[in-house]
């Protein structure tokens, strides 16, 4: 998956009397990846070896891990890939839920509901499990540095406004323009994390992991379980508000959202 630098792209708008952000061509085919998945070719069959799909680190060796380090690398991505405002998961790219009519979602800077309330069942599951038995976890170097920058990020966000202050702002605005700043700051600070730990594993693992123990990463999904209800709440909010004089009260969200980039730089390279 590109960067934002390089999937964000400048774009006429439907009238062709304007220009606005649109994210395109968001994949690529890694050529460094597939030279090295060549290394694994089977020659009698001349396709790859299926060891070549594995995860390896920087030995060479099988990249290996336990089913609940698979599931907290799942669950860590997609919460560092929550929208501006925190409510929906980002639609990079493809189909959102193989449903072609959304097809256009992504390009439209498009998050989605349904993937969130997926996010917060398995963050609970994921708990309860490290709760249970009370094990450590062993996790890569680069997830763990993901984490990390997580929770600083939270930090900040928690130091600069709190969450429930910006609830409150939000409910206030009947007409929802702007992310406040804040919630920008933290979007954009863990969005380059998690660009940041993509390119890192681009190719292979490092093959170096840090061992967690199970009571600490329980503390950091309750906060991230607590952090995926203020968007939830925050969808309720910007969903009712487009009735007459709606509370947000009744507890349903909107599915989808789209966003409108207003300000942006030129980075003055060119998609191909």
């Amino acid at each position: 998956v590109r960067p934002r630098s390089e999937k964000y792209v400048l774009s006429l708008n439907v009238n062709g009397d304007g220009y606005h952000i649109r994210q395109l061509d968001a994949t690529v085919d890694d050529a460094q990846k597939k030279e090295y998945m060549e290394l694994f070719m089977n020659n009698s069959t001349g396709w790859y070896d299926e060891c070549a799909n594995w995860q390896h680190a920087d030995d060479g060796t099988r990249f290996q891990s336990s089913p609940i380090a698979k599931l907290l690398l799942l669950a860590s991505l997609k919460f560092a890939s929550r929208d501006a405002f925190g409510m929906g998961i980002e639609y990079e790219a493809g189909r959102p839920g193989w449903n072609d009519a959304l097809n256009g979602l992504v390009g439209m800077v498009g998050s989605g509901m349904p993937e969130t309330y997926e996010l917060d069942y398995m963050l609970r599951y994921i708990k309860s499990v490290l709760d249970k038995y009370n094990r450590p976890v062993i996790l890569p170097v680069e997830l763990s540095e993901l984490i990390n920058q997580i929770t600083m990020a939270l930090d900040v966000l928690a130091e600069n406004e709190g969450d429930g202050v910006l609830n409150e702002a939000v409910s206030e605005q009947v007409n929802i323009t702007l992310v406040p700043s804040a919630l920008f700051d933290y979007w954009d600070t863990v969005a380059t994390a998690r660009e940041y730990y993509r390119e890192q594993t681009r190719v292979i693992f490092s093959g170096m992991t840090k061992e967690w123990p199970a009571a600490e990463i329980s503390v950091i999904l309750s906060r991230w379980i607590s952090e995926v209800e203020r968007g939830i709440e925050r969808a309720m909010i910007i969903g009712y508000h487009v009735g007459d004089n709606s509370t947000g009260s009744s507890g349903l969200t909107p599915t989808y959202f789209s966003y409108n980039i207003t300000k942006w730089e030129r980075t003055e390279n060119r998609n191909e």
